[in-house]
């Protein structure tokens, strides 16, 4: 059931280009609304949000255990929509193109509102300095493939609905917040959950990458907890790539590797399924 349950998620993802159908947050915002409303919660750091994170989470349990007891289609339908719902939002993929358009037409407005879309902020970069817009973008698009997908598909795998519900979930309230310490301390969260799946998908990396560059970062790494998500993928992502250190200042090298992170990512993804369906079929 674990097979037919992701096939058919990343068959619809791939239909509508991206979860946007069911990617509807207004009601979790309505549930942390109702919780900011106690004083109690409030005052506690991440309280609120915490609170309504539980709270939806024992919902969905409620509802998967009575669809389960039902019919076990309809929980592997029911935890379909929660996949879905749970993969980032947008699709990196259009947007990669699009800057990449961008870059191609040598068109710095058009690029740095792309960028700004993919969270890159491109006022602190001179005017037409490419190789540092491209090489953020590449730090920004291996960040967002990674917690878009593969962190879900890995929680997915190991426990089910609840932790990638989790997953997006605080990053949801991560992105809303305007309080600094809160938006600190959830981001702490998500990395502690990103640890494990990051480290898997490193090994991953140098399976559909450059393998012996790639690997000898996945040892440099294994057990590093110092560095964030997006540092240690970066890491991964140039080695599988077989970025060497000179070549980032080159603004044509720079599109080289924007390109074919995706194209790394779609190996990584079918090698990912591959190894679900084989402990499907063992296991």
């Amino acid at each position: 059931m674990l097979l037919i349950t992701v096939l058919f998620a990343l068959l619809l993802i791939r239909i509508w280009g991206s979860g946007a159908p069911v990617q509807k947050d207004g009601w979790f915002f309505a549930i942390h609304e109702f919780f900011s409303e106690f004083e109690a919660l409030a005052r506690r750091p991440c309280g609120t949000v915490m609170a309504a994170v539980i709270a939806s989470l024992v919902a969905v349990y409620f509802v998967h255990s009575l669809l389960a007891s039902i019919s076990g289609w309809f929980a592997a339908l029911f935890a379909v929509v929660i996949f879905i719902y749970a993969t980032g939002r947008g699709d990196w993929a259009v947007s990669a193109r699009q800057y990449i358009s961008a870059w191609h037409g040598k068109d710095w407005a058009a690029a740095s509102v792309t960028a700004q879309e993919l969270g890159v902020s491109a006022y602190d970069i001179d005017g037409d300095d490419w190789a540092e817009l491209n090489h953020r973008l590449v730090a920004a698009l291996a960040y967002q493939g990674f917690e878009r997908l593969f962190v879900i598909l890995f929680w997915f795998c190991l426990g089910g609905v609840l932790p990638i519900l989790a997953y997006r979930l605080i990053a949801l309230s991560r992105d809303e917040t305007e309080d600094a310490d809160e938006e600190e301390q959830l981001s702490r969260v998500l990395w502690i959950l990103e640890w494990p799946a990051l480290r898997v998908f490193g090994l991953s990396l140098a399976i559909t990458g450059n393998f012996s560059s790639c690997f000898a970062r996945f040892k440099q790494f294994l057990t590093d907890t110092t560095n964030s998500t997006q540092q240690t993928l970066v890491f991964f992502v140039e080695s599988a790539l077989s970025v060497a250190e000179q070549e980032v200042q080159d603004p044509r090298f720079g599109e080289r590797e924007l390109r074919e992170i995706l194209h790394l990512y779609s190996r990584t993804m079918v090698l990912w399924v591959c190894v679900i369906a084989l402990f499907a079929i063992f296991f």
